[in-house]
């Protein structure tokens, strides 16, 4: 077997590994990313699905419209019972299993096929991707974020937690997420994030501003597969 072919191979594990670790993010960056999405490197999944949800949610956003996006297999769900099984599942942190059945009943053999989920859920845009027979993990989510008593959650603080705490990676606390005003202040010399976990268990993080936070005790490993 040639060098070139097992360089290729390499590579391809490679971008296939980058895959799995980026992919169900891709939707949760929509605040940073506004006119483009990262669709790089997407080789065994739904393609349709993220860049589906993607628009639509952005012609919610211009038009002023709350409703919530669900994409599945590349076809946008408009079941009212859907969306409001869906809606329950957001409200009540459940997850929310991914099947033909459970998302309109139309079954449909394409294999590969996944559901992305937009939701403007307490002043925050959340977003929820997962493979078909799989979970949309609703039940994992930040509920709490504050500094010396003031609730400081944002989009961008919530951008960056949600993906190091599904991942179990580490994340360093700075300023950078608050307003300019509140930096100013000299608000935020310390963190308070309370956490939602698989089974309603609720966990708290603190930390000091330069400190890291190590969200490895709530990562993949903690987070039962639905």
């Amino acid at each position: 077997m040639s060098n070139s072919y097992l360089s290729g191979s390499s590579e391809l594990e490679k971008a296939q590994q980058t895959q799995k670790e980026r992919f169900p993010w891709v939707l949760q960056r929509l605040e940073r990313s506004v006119n483009r999405i990262d669709m790089d490197k997407i080789e065994t999944t739904d393609l349709l699905t993220v860049p589906l949800a993607n628009s639509l949610q952005r012609y919610n956003d211009f038009n002023g419209i709350n409703n919530t996006v669900i994409v599945y297999g590349g076809k946008r769900i408009t079941n009212q019972t859907v969306l409001d099984a869906v809606r329950k599942a957001i409200e009540h942190g459940k997850p929310f299993h991914v099947s033909d059945e459970s998302l309109g009943g139309v079954v449909n053999n394409r294999k590969r096929k996944s559901a992305a989920i937009l939701c403007r859920h307490r002043g925050l845009l959340k977003a929820r991707w997962a493979p078909e027979s799989q979970a949309l993990r609703f039940d994992t989510d930040i509920t709490e974020a504050h500094c010396e008593k003031h609730d400081v959650m944002s989009q961008s603080l919530y951008n960056a937690l949600l993906p190091k705490i599904f991942s179990g990676r580490k994340w360093k606390f700075s300023r950078d997420f608050l307003r300019p005003s509140e930096k100013a202040s000299g608000l935020c010399k310390s963190i308070h994030i309370r956490l939602r976990m698989a089974g309603g268990k609720l966990e708290g993080v603190k930390a000091k501003k330069g400190e890291i936070v190590d969200f490895a005790k709530f990562g993949p490993s903690k987070i039962r597969r639905l």
